[in-house]
């Protein structure tokens, strides 16, 4: 019971916080991506499950159905689909693709978002979600869900302290 009360505080906390990005972002007649629906989390379900051979994160679903993707304050988190923006991608399997291109090592990884110097990912192989240093590789912190590392990442978008 505790455990389930636990991860209901994570999800109320990232929608507190994805609720004050939206808040700062509507004061620049700005708005947040609009969640995805049904039939698209049908569709992505299944792609992610051929891409990365793997079944994806119930929670990283759940995050999709507040806001396909978020951009704030130099940090990306990846949408369910691909478009690009100003020469920058957004979807997360392309962003995989030229993230997998680069290393054959890097293929262990699902990339879920990045900053200037930041990968937020899966690890496969260690099935455990951590931050890398984008240039040496170097864990510099791990996370024990998504919705962790979401949390983490909403708090740095909103430029507030992280433990």
């Amino acid at each position: 019971w505790l455990f389930v009360s636990l991860k209901y505080n994570i999800m109320k906390d990232i929608k507190i916080k994805i609720n004050e990005i939206k808040n700062e972002r509507e004061e620049y007649n700005l708005k947040i991506p609009l969640p995805i629906n049904e039939k698209n989390i049908e569709n992505f379900k299944k792609k992610f499950k051929v891409f990365f051979d793997l079944e994806v994160d119930k929670d990283y679903l759940s995050f999709f159905k507040i806001c396909n993707g978020l951009e704030e304050n130099g940090f990306i988190i990846f949408s369910s689909n691909n478009h690009i923006v100003n020469k920058v991608y957004y979807g997360i399997f392309e962003n995989n693709e030229f993230f997998h291109e680069q290393d054959e090592e890097d293929k262990k990884y699902i990339l879920f978002a990045t900053s200037g110097q930041d990968l937020f990912v899966f690890n496969k192989e260690k099935s455990q979600y951590q931050l890398l240093d984008r240039y040496t590789g170097d864990v510099y912190n791990e996370y024990e869900s998504f919705n962790d590392m979401l949390l983490y990442i909403l708090k740095l978008m909103l430029n507030e302290e992280v433990a």
